[in-house]
């Protein structure tokens, strides 16, 4: 069964199938005038399209439907009379009724248009893609006139449809944007270039993200902290613990005159004074649920009157051994600490002790 559809524009017929249009989804563009719509609208069967191949006759035209208004009669001279100014009143011409009937004559012919389906097989049809008619006039009737020169045309207006359309840069002009294959494939190569770079981006953010966020990473996932270390290596960084200070407590603590058995290789701290030794005792705890980094300590040394006459403070390097040096403070652990001191005329009767994170 054939398809008809017709341009818009020149309404023009053309022959067309469903194949094409499907690949287009609808739209074509007309081979006169190169215009390019959706075929589904105006989409018909060949057999359903008639012809007029009969000429109307003008049929005469309908009797008025207004009544011819009857001619005003002139008014004759009135002789006015000497005694009195009264007249005798004249009946008025546009009384009557006139005749506002619209029915039609029954005697009026009728011309009925039937369409002959042999002459409208045998018409002349266009198809999508033919060429114009060459040797057509623009002009609707021939001028018949005596003497008259038709004017020269213009070459570039003779020149057939099809011709315009050799040119790529115009046919891809004349086509939507949805139905350029260019177009589409330079849409479809710039999203693949943003998915890139957003995925990129992505990843930087996350590499610097857990660049800052290491310690952090490390502290709450133990397991991680080896590949984090060995990442670090070649590129000069530590991985440290968090600190929490206010799960850091001093459970005890004395200062007492050492003895002479003191142990030897102790660490001393020297005072400016007249020397003698003191022993300073204390127990640290880590009371939280993750390891820490070894806190210093703030020790501020007091006479009879609460006055402080020395202070010294003590990094983790003063008072732990080498080997626990390198190990951060146990979650949930506690240390025994007895820290030897050295002092030189000093009166002491009192000290505070304070801890801080260097």
């Amino acid at each position: 069964m054939g398809l008809q559809t017709r341009c818009p524009a020149c309404h023009t017929v053309f022959g067309i199938t469903p194949d094409l249009l499907a690949r287009r989804h609808g739209m074509v563009r007309c081979g006169a005038c190169l215009t390019v719509f959706d075929g589904r609208q105006s989409l018909s069967d060949t057999d359903d399209l008639p012809l007029l191949t009969e000429t109307v006759s003008p049929s005469e035209p309908p009797p008025s439907s207004q009544a011819e208004a009857p001619a005003l009669p002139v008014d004759e001279p009135v002789a006015a009379e000497e005694a009195s100014f009264r007249g005798t009143p004249s009946p008025d011409p546009w009384h009557e009724e006139a005749d506002f009937s619209t029915g039609i004559d029954p005697d009026t012919p009728v011309h009925v248009i039937t369409p002959d389906r042999e002459k409208e097989k045998d018409a002349p049809r266009h198809w999508l893609g033919d060429p114009p008619a060459t040797g057509t006039n623009d002009d609707d009737r021939a001028n018949d006139t005596p003497g008259y020169v038709e004017p020269p045309r213009d070459p570039e207006l003779d020149t057939p449809a099809d011709s315009f359309l050799l040119d790529e840069t115009d046919r891809r002009a004349g086509l939507p944007e949805f139905l350029d294959d260019d177009t589409q494939n330079r849409q479809r190569h710039h999203q693949g270039l943003w998915t890139v770079l957003c995925v990129l981006a992505l990843a930087l953010m996350l590499l610097q993200l857990f660049w800052q966020q290491r310690d952090w990473i490390a502290s709450w996932h133990p397991a991680v902290r080896g590949v984090i270390e060995r990442l670090c290596d070649p590129l000069g960084c530590k991985v440290g613990y968090l600190r929490h200070p206010d799960q850091l407590q001093i459970v005890s603590s004395s200062l007492q005159t050492a003895t002479p058995a003191a142990p030897d290789g102790s660490r001393q701290l020297t005072l400016p004074g007249e020397q003698h030794r003191l022993d300073l005792n204390l127990r640290l705890r880590n009371g939280h649920h993750s390891p820490q980094p070894w806190p210093g300590i703030f020790l501020s040394l007091t006479d009879f009157s609460d006055t402080i006459v020395a202070r010294k403070a003590l990094l983790p390097a003063d008072y732990l051994p080498p080997d626990r040096l390198s190990r951060p403070f146990a979650a949930m652990s506690s240390l025994d600490l007895s820290i030897p001191l050295t002092l030189d005329d000093l009166t002491v009767s009192g000290y505070r002790l304070e801890l801080f994170f260097p």
